[in-house]
């Protein structure tokens, strides 16, 4: 498709304020054909008015994280440890289609508001797997975001230290990082991306200097709860 934006601004360090007015902008697929202010010859299959608008490239998310599209507005100002322990205790477990219109439902916000390319750094429930990381790539190629998706996993479990009153449960490797490693290269060749050529190492003991186990005395009983019904999804 050839498209036309015509009298916008556009940025131009050499110029004068920095700007030019009256520009016209032709992108013919996904490639800039011309800037310049003449009006280029030629049919156009759509045409955008760009009077006393700013033509820029596409903003970039650079961090996010797909699933909790759907958890906003689900807890009132809770300090980060604890809203991370309802977070995972109240989430439940996502079907492939639970994170396909999660991240839907982000696309449509990014791209509203001027986002073109964003980082998902994408968590499963309960656990990493084929079908869920499936899912997201097939959403952000049906939406034509620009997306680099990074899975996420741990192999221990270390979110609450409940006030020196819940121990670090669960601490015993899951091996998650070894699933991950494993399924990584079949959803890379689909998709046709490029896999990275390093992997971190994972985390086998949790890191406290790093803050990865806090005391919080905002976490209540209730709290403790939401990470035991976690627990009993993971």
């Amino acid at each position: 498709m050839r498209l036309l934006i015509e009298n916008c601004v556009v940025l131009d360090p050499d110029a004068p304020r920095g700007i030019r007015t009256d520009e016209n902008i032709v992108v013919d697929g996904n490639r800039i054909e011309s800037i310049g202010e003449e009006r280029p010859a030629g049919e156009f299959e759509r045409i955008l008015p760009g009077h006393r608008r700013l033509a820029i490239p596409g903003l970039i998310n650079a961090h996010t994280h797909s699933a909790e599209n759907f958890l906003r507005a689900t807890t009132d100002r809770m300090g980060l440890e604890p809203w991370l322990v309802y977070l995972f205790g109240m989430c439940g477990p996502y079907s492939p289609r639970d994170h396909y219109l999660s991240i839907m439902l982000g696309n449509i916000e990014m791209i509203r508001s001027g986002v073109t390319g964003v980082v998902d750094h994408f968590w499963m429930s309960p656990a990493p797997n084929a079908l869920a990381m499936n899912a997201a790539m097939e959403a952000y190629r049906d939406s034509g975001m620009r997306a680099v998706v990074a899975p996420l996993y741990r192999d221990a479990q270390y979110d609450i230290d409940y006030g020196n009153r819940i121990e670090a449960l669960a601490t015993a490797p899951h091996d998650h990082a070894g699933q991950m490693y494993a399924l990584l290269p079949a959803v890379y060749r689909r998709y046709d991306v490029r896999l990275p050529e390093t992997i971190p190492p994972t985390m086998a003991e949790p890191d406290r200097s790093r803050g990865q186990l806090r005391r919080s005395d905002q976490m209540s009983e209730p709290v403790g709860k939401c990470f035991r019904r976690w627990q009993s999804h993971s």
